[in-house]
Order: C-alpha cells, then structure tokens, then sequence
C-alpha cells in the first residue's frame, strides 16, 4: 500500500501474519475465499498467503485512514448476523502515512497514538507543526519556494519516518553534506535521512507525512533533517531592531580592541620571523614524523570504505572493548565463538559474539561485511536483531540485542521456575514464525542449519515476553540455485539432524523443518529427546494417551488438544522424507489452529524410530 502514489507504508511481505511459500514468482492477482487471504502469480502459483478462520462470506476493504481491513460475517443464531474484524493492516497508528498530519510524531498507546511536535517546532491550534524560529516549511512540492534562504533543522536519532521501513537509499556512500546538496537542489525533496553506518541517503520527496519515536527495541542510529525556508521581508520589525543592535554593539566592539589586536599580530609576526635556522629543522622533523605516523599507523585496507545498502553501524575493535569492559563477562558459546555482556554508551545492553578464529578466517573482509549487510537488512519479531559489527583487522564481531532471559535451554531443561504450557507454546509459535520469515520471507533463503533450544533466546521487559532465534545466517546464506547443494563446513548438532546430513544429500529449509519438530518434542517433555523418549513419545501417540507426555512438572496444566495437536506438528516435522514435511508457515498455521493437522504418515518415521534405538543405529541405517 502506499500513500500519495510513491511512498510505501506497508506490505503483506513484512506482516507477521502472512507466510511466503514461493521465492521466485511474481504477484499479479489477490484473491479472498473461505480459508483466508492469497497473492497468485499469472501462472497461478500460491506467493503469499494469510492463514484466516474458515468463513463462508468475507469482505475486504481499504480504509480512508490507509488501513486494510479483512471482516467476515458469522452466525450466531438462525436470525442473527455479526460482522468480525479478522486482519487489520496496519495494526499501528504509527504505521499510518498522516496519522499525526505533516511532521507530527506519533507515539503508540495501548488505545491508539498520540501526537506530538519534534523538538525546536511548535504546534498551532490544529495540531500542526511548525519551526519555532522565524524559519518555516512546506509539506507539498506543489508550493515550492523560490530565491529563499534553504537550511535544515535536525529531529534527531530517535525520530523515524514512517515510510522509510521501506524506502531505498538514493545514494550510497557519500556524506552528510552531498545528501543535503542533493536535497536541496531538488524542488520536490522536503527533507532527508542520512545513515552513518552504511553513509546512506534517503530522500523525503513530493510530501510531508507523520514521524514516528522509535522503539528501545528497534534503534534506527538514522539523522533526519527537515528541509526549512527563510524570507528576510518577513522577518519581524522586532526582530531586525534586534538585529541592529547587536550590529551596533558588535562594531563598538570591534573599534575598541582594534588596536590591541593589531599590536599583538605584529609582535607574533616579529617573533616568527627571528626563530632560529635550527628551530626551523627541528619543526620539520616534527611535522615529517607526524605525517608519516598518519599515514602508517592503519593498514590501507582498514580504511577501505565498504559502502553497501542497509549496513548496520561498524563498530571500532577499542569501542567493543570498551563495551565489553575488555571481555569481562562471558554468558554463552557455540560453534562460531564466545558470547559476551556489554553496554554501550547509552545504556544499551547488548550481546556481544567474538567469531572464532576458524570462523573469521573462512572469508575476506568484503565478502563478511556483505553477508552482515544481509542480516543486518532482516528485522522480524521473532529474529535476534543485529546492532552492528565489528571488522577490524582479523577481528570479525557481531553485536546483538541482548536477551535477558537467555536461551530455551536454560529454562527447559535446568532447575528453576518451570514454563507454563501457554508461554510453551507460544515459545513453539514464535520460533515456528521465525524459521518461516527466514525460509520465504527474505530476498534470500536463509536456511538456520543448527536450530535447538540454545539458539533460541527468551526475553521479559515492561511485562511482554519475547522469543527470538538466534545466530541465523551465520552458517550460509542459500540463494535459489543453491540451497539443494550440500556444504561439508556445516555441521548441525547431534540429536537435531535431519537423516539428509547424515547421507551427504541435498541440505534445504526442510532441514530446519527437522530439527524445529525434535525441539517441539522437547517442550513438551521438558528434557532433552534422547532415545528412551522419542521411543516413548511413538507408543503414547499410537495409544492416542497423549497427556502422558507433557512435562511432570506442569502438574497436568496443559490443554489435552493442545498437547495433541503439537506432538502429531512435530512427527509431521519429523517425516523422514524432506518433501514430506510441511514448510514453516505451514507450521505455524497448524500451531496455532488455523488449519487442522491430519495424520502423520507413521511409515515415514522410519528414521526416527531407528534413533529411538541408538544415534548409531540410525547413522548405520542411513549411511549403509
């Protein structure tokens, strides 16, 4: 959807709610039926799609406000017909294009929004902003003033615009002073965001919308300045007296000091010309010494600039020690290096990953830096986001938000307070939503290659609990033609294997698929899935006792449907066929109840049964 015909503000792409099942089509038809809304390509292949209650009657409708809403009618008696909000987009006021009017910030409240005016402009009776000073705007290219006075009023790092979640840089790589230059010679340019990380100018053009603040959770480290016009007729008589006086006070001034300044650049001028032939040598020692050290003490390729869109700010190794407090608090590791605690200047907690040293040499510095580009780029709900990095000589370092709670493991499986079924399963969906953004919702296929429960990251702040997937990306990113093709450097973690790692074939999304349904079966029993349990979990499902499984800890706190449903997901997840199992929206869909989960084929369990014998039974099975 977009506002004014050129400004985006918001697509089904980016809704948490809608599931990508093909990367390569493109979207030429919308179509609205009984089990929910679909984007169709002219070869009638499914792209997007919104998994909704069944409905026999559904009506679609665009707001004036710039909403789409999604309502159905339901019987609830023979005589009786209610009208049901299904899907609203977007769900934010803030998300709205003129929610505030022209350079109002809307801040989200849990009953709608409120507006405000930045700071250093001020609000008339309408609610409509304006600079404080003598200077003024225009929220339309179509009135564009001319022979006037141009300059630019800064709104800060904690101020975002709405459309630019969508916009792409105009330019790339040059600084603050040419994005301004560029703004300023076009008559339609209203102001502009500059990126320091990536050096990335965007362009605010034709109209003025609402800003938004942004979140503590989504820094956007962005400078927007507005464009401002100046007319000196209409400066105040007030204003010009006051101008004239300090004119006349400043040439008081200037007539009296005068002459005592004029007496000290002579004498400075007298006392440089009679330094020595010998001061004179050593200065030139001085200044040929400082040259030299500037132009050696870093490598020419560490100043290489790396300019690439969507870069995430590049930190200094000296500032990530700064941050770290030299590496002082160590809180995980794994495959790709150790985990540290830190705190930026703000305040910001943040985690902090060393890459190891096998790691940080399986690529150059380019080819890093584009891949951190692309994870920096990939902003979900449920994804661990990326705050910046660190390339600095043999250093490769990613900063990450952190999360207080740590990973699933540490509340799954260790002493303390045990999860509650509901938070369970709502840890199961959010991972599940995560996975599925990563295999259809990027530009690219990201297949996780090592999901289990110490790469998924819980969160409690202000009361609102979070759940996040971590180190994505980190192993490979597949492109289309890729993502069948095996890479021998990538090694999962035992237990979570799909059987294709063991057989050298083809790695894809259905992998993950894979391992989510073995750590599915792990929230359930609340203990790692060793062979006894995955043993026991077949009987009790073909007894259909399946509040025999749930952790003993829950007390029998769980929904019998629930645990039914999410034990037949997971031996969906666990088919022994890739092309069995179902994609991660598919998941997701049967998770949360949208769709009803059938059978699953228990002759396609071969392999799992094989592991409830033994990792070494099934590693000989598969390979022999």
């Amino acid at each position: 959807m977009r506002w004014k015909y050129s400004q985006q503000y918001w697509s089904l792409s980016t809704d948490l709610r809608s599931f990508k099942d093909h990367n390569a089509a493109q979207v030429d038809f919308m179509v609205i039926n009984s089990t929910g809304l679909h984007l169709i390509s002219k070869n009638e292949q499914l792209v997007y799609q919104v998994f909704l209650p069944s409905s026999d009657f559904r009506v679609l409708k665009l707001d004036a406000e710039g909403r789409l809403h999604i309502k159905s009618y339901s019987s609830n008696t023979s005589s009786s017909w209610t009208l049901v909000n299904e899907f609203i987009a977007p769900s934010n006021d803030c998300e709205l294009p003129f929610t505030c009017n022209a350079l109002g910030v809307c801040s989200a409240l849990s009953g709608g929004s409120n507006c405000t005016c930045p700071a250093r402009f001020t609000a008339s009776s309408h609610l409509k902003c304006s600079p404080a000073d003598v200077s003024y705007i225009v929220a339309s290219s179509a009135l564009c003033p001319s022979d006037l006075s141009t300059s630019y009023l800064s709104l800060g790092t904690e101020i975002k615009y709405f459309a630019n979640k969508f916009a792409y840089p105009t330019s790339i790589g040059s600084d603050i002073e040419a994005c301004e230059e560029l703004c300023t010679g076009q008559c339609h340019c209203l102001g502009f965001s500059y990126r320091n990380s990536s050096r990335s100018c965007y362009l605010i053009e034709y109209y003025l919308g609402s800003f938004s603040i942004s979140s503590t959770s989504d820094p956007i480290n962005t400078n927007v300045y507005i464009k401002t016009f100046v007319n000196n007729t209409s400066v105040s008589s007030e204003n010009m007296r006051n101008a004239r006086k300090k004119n006349n006070m400043t040439i008081l001034l200037s007539s009296s000091t005068a002459g005592f300044v004029l007496i000290v650049i002579t004498l400075l001028l007298f006392i440089r010309l009679q330094r020595s032939e010998s001061d004179k040598k050593k200065n030139e020692v001085y200044f040929g010494w400082l040259k030299s050290l500037s132009s050696t003490s870093k490598p020419s390729n560490e100043l290489e600039e790396i300019s690439i869109p969507g870069l995430p700010t590049r930190f200094t190794y000296d500032e990530v020690v700064d941050t770290t407090d030299d590496f002082r608090t160590k809180i995980g590791s794994g495959g790709f290096g150790n985990i540290y605690k830190g705190e930026l200047p703000d305040k910001t907690q943040v985690a902090i990953k060393r890459m190891s040293d096998t790691a940080s040499s399986m690529q150059g510095k380019k080819e890093y830096v584009t891949e951190i580009a692309t994870i920096g780029s990939i902003h979900h709900h449920n994804l661990v986001r990326l705050y910046g990095f660190c390339a600095e000589k043999n250093h490769r370092i990613l900063v990450y938000e952190y999360m207080n709670r740590g990973s699933l493991d540490q509340s799954l499986f260790r002493p303390g307070p045990v999860l509650g079924w509901t938070e369970r399963l709502n840890i199961a969906i959010g991972t599940a939503r995560g996975l599925a953004y990563l295999h259809s919702g990027c530009q690219h296929k990201i297949v996780h290659c090592d999901i289990k429960p110490e790469n998924i990251l819980l969160d409690e702040r202000e009361g609102i609990k979070r759940v996040k997937i971590s180190d994505f990306g980190l192993a490979k990113l597949l492109s289309r033609e890729s993502m069948e093709t095996f890479f021998s450097t990538m090694r999962g973690t035992r237990g979570y294997l799909a059987p294709e790692w063991l057989t050298n074939t083809g790695i894809s999304d259905k992998s993950d698929v894979y391992s989510f349904g073995m750590v599915l079966l792990e929230i359930v029993r609340g203990r790692k899935s060793r062979s006894q349990d995955i043993e026991y979990v077949l009987e009790m499902h073909e007894k259909r006792k399946y509040m025999e499984l749930p952790d003993g800890r829950l007390e029998g706190r769980a929904t019998a449907a629930e645990v039914e449903r999410v034990v037949k997901v997971a031996l969906w997840c666990l088919q022994e066929e890739p092309w069995m199992r179902p994609s991660m929206g598919s998941v997701v869909a049967m998770l949360e109840g949208t769709v009803e989960v059938e059978e699953p084929m228990l002759e396609s369990l071969g392999f799992l049964r094989l592991y409830s014998k033994g990792f070494e039974g099934a590693m000989a099975m598969t390979m022999g």
